[in-house]
């Protein structure tokens, strides 16, 4: 996945600009859709494990028409068109350093929420320690590759050839992203995360490849998924008067017999 500049004009020759960027649009509207639909409309908002699960394979499905069919034979556009390539070491570093940046920022954002009330990305430990941990593994393995690909190599490429302007891609990208984590992070902990989410897009503009991103971002769910569920759960102001409570986990939602 190595740096690259691509357009609209990875196109069969005689193919017209402006076919390819509609298709690139209706693409990408294709794209955010299907995400609006599985996480903000099929998915509740104490979903169960075997309702994230669903989410995931619908995820994956969508990923499959896009990589398989979409971009080749729709698009006409090679892979390399979204940011895949040859793997590089420096990717690595340059992902542990955007990292090392991502914590810094996230420390400076949970302080300025906790100042103001509301709650923080490290509230979620709680919630997702009541997941399996193969539910937890496949939020995991989605967040670092599936939302990569999608949300950065594909859409933001996409907004960037369309728009000419990379910051308004980035803007774009980071609103769509920031949206489809709201239902199930909440306010509080969906802004927690925008300062990763704008060093993902930053990092990803700057490369135009999807390595260093995967390893960012991955580094930042092993620690969200794998890690924190697993430490004890933390203390939140739970009003004005500064009194704190710890974080428990919602309870279970009953099931119908026979469901």
């Amino acid at each position: 996945m190595g740096r690259r500049r691509s357009g609209i004009g990875n196109t069969r020759s005689g193919e017209p600009l402006a076919s390819a960027g509609w298709r690139a649009a209706v693409g990408v509207g294709a794209v955010l859709g299907s995400e609006f639909l599985l996480r903000d409309v099929l998915l509740p908002s104490q979903p169960s494990d075997a309702e994230i699960r669903c989410v995931i394979a619908g995820e994956w499905l969508t990923l499959g028409g896009l990589l398989c069919w979409w971009v080749p034979h729709v698009e006409r556009a090679p892979l390399t068109s979204i940011g895949a390539g040859p793997f590089r070491w420096r990717h690595v570093w340059e992902g542990v350093g955007a990292f090392a940046l991502a914590v810094g920022a996230s420390a400076a954002s949970g302080k300025a929420l906790t100042a103001v009330g509301l709650p923080t990305a490290r509230t979620l430990q709680p919630v997702l320690r009541r997941y399996r941990g193969s539910t937890r593994a496949a939020l995991f393995i989605t967040g670092t590759v599936l939302e990569e690909i999608v949300y950065r190599g594909y859409v933001m490429d996409r907004l960037i050839q369309l728009t000419g302007r990379p910051w308004i891609a980035g803007l774009i990208d980071w609103l769509a992203f920031s949206g489809a984590h709201l239902k199930f992070f909440g306010p509080g902990p969906t802004l927690d995360v925008g300062p990763l989410s704008a060093t993902l897009i930053s990092l990803y503009a700057r490369e135009r490849t999807l390595w260093p991103v995967v390893v960012l971002h991955g580094l930042n769910d092993a620690l969200a998924f794998i890690v924190a569920p697993l430490l004890p759960a933390p203390e939140v102001p739970a009003d004005p008067g500064g009194a704190t409570t710890t974080i428990q986990p919602p309870a279970s939602r009953k099931r119908v017999p026979g469901r």
